[in-house]
């Protein structure tokens, strides 16, 4: 019987991921409105019949924490949007899917400690993708034009120190976690509130590349995670009809590949003056498999995934045109 409870939480938890990209507002028409409210319907049921269950399914520590999450979960999906309609209709979908997203995200949290894994949610967050796009480029300045390629390893592994000494720190004391998500809280996805957060990993890659010895390929992974990543959010959560894994799409990739290679290639025209064929082989075997790296990325953050395989890929072009 507990068993076949885990199962459907888990069930009930990639539904209810479908149904909040459903309601993102990028993905967002107003003809979605009767068949959210009937999907919204249907997980309402299935969420009181699970929570209806025998009391000694829930003996165990980790399922009380489980019934716990999925009564915090019932409690936010009662609060159904009002009938509206135009933007008051967008926006009160919207208030709705942020204030079930936390519920979300600590329901997954639970179902992880019963060695159940399903995906964290990435809502559209311009502010965040606006970040994603400026540090890239303040990273990209610093690389070519301020900081000496002796220095550069020196300097990546301060910055990443720095970043897990803040990590370490908030996970011992919840005062320090909760005011750094105070201030961050406006650029950071819901689950960074107890996962580590993504510039943690950033700041791991910048390290991995500066390892490598190799500034302008540290600037074609750095431009290849600054654009093409949010590019694929962007143009997937909006546009992603052919569904490919793990909340991926055909659109997105491609998008993702098609802006990988022209940052990339720019990258390397205009700032290491490379030429034209060797920038669009270089860009090709870099974008290519950073977009393998965004599509499988599951458990491993794409901000470490995606500048490591784009180097990788870079770095081994290089190797066979030299």
């Amino acid at each position: 019987m507990t068993e076949a409870c885990m199962m459907q939480s888990e069930l009930l938890a990639q539904e209810l991921y479908a149904f909040l990209r459903t309601i993102d507002p990028a993905a967002w028409r107003d003809e979605l409105e009767s068949i959210s409210r009937e999907k919204l319907e249907e997980l309402r049921q299935r969420l009181t019949a699970l929570l209806q269950q025998d009391e000694w399914v829930w003996e165990k520590p980790s399922m009380a924490a489980l019934r716990d999450r999925l009564a915090t979960l019932s409690s936010h999906l009662n609060a159904e949007p009002h009938h509206m309609n135009g933007e008051q209709l967008r926006a009160a979908w919207n208030q709705f899917r942020l204030s079930v997203v936390p519920a979300y995200e600590g329901l997954a949290q639970s179902l992880k400690k019963l060695d159940i894994h399903v995906p964290s949610l990435r809502p559209t967050n311009y502010a965040r993708n606006v970040l994603h796009i400026c540090s890239g480029l303040t990273v990209i300045t610093l690389i070519r034009f301020v900081i000496p390629e002796s220095w550069l390893f020196t300097v990546a592994a301060s910055a990443a120190a720095m970043a897990w000494t803040l990590e370490t720190t908030r996970r011992m004391h919840p005062a320090i976690n909760r005011a750094c998500m105070w201030v961050l809280g406006r650029f950071a996805h819901p689950h960074e509130n107890w996962r580590i957060n993504s510039a943690s990993w950033y700041t791991t890659a910048l390290l991995g590349l500066a390892m490598i010895g190799q500034p302008m390929l540290a600037a074609v992974a750095v431009s290849i995670l600054a654009f093409a990543d949010p590019a694929a959010a962007l143009v997937g959560r909006r546009y992603g009809t052919m569904r490919l894994i793990n909340g991926r799409s055909a659109q997105g990739s491609a998008a993702f590949v098609v802006m990988g290679t022209v940052v990339s290639m720019m990258t390397m025209g205009l700032l290491y003056d490379v030429s034209l064929g060797t920038g669009a082989i270089v860009s090709l075997a870099a974008v290519l498999p950073a977009a393998v790296a965004e599509l499988l990325c599951r458990r491993v953050d794409d901000n470490l995934a995606i500048p490591l395989s784009a180097a990788a890929g870079g770095w081994l072009a290089l190797l066979l045109l030299a």
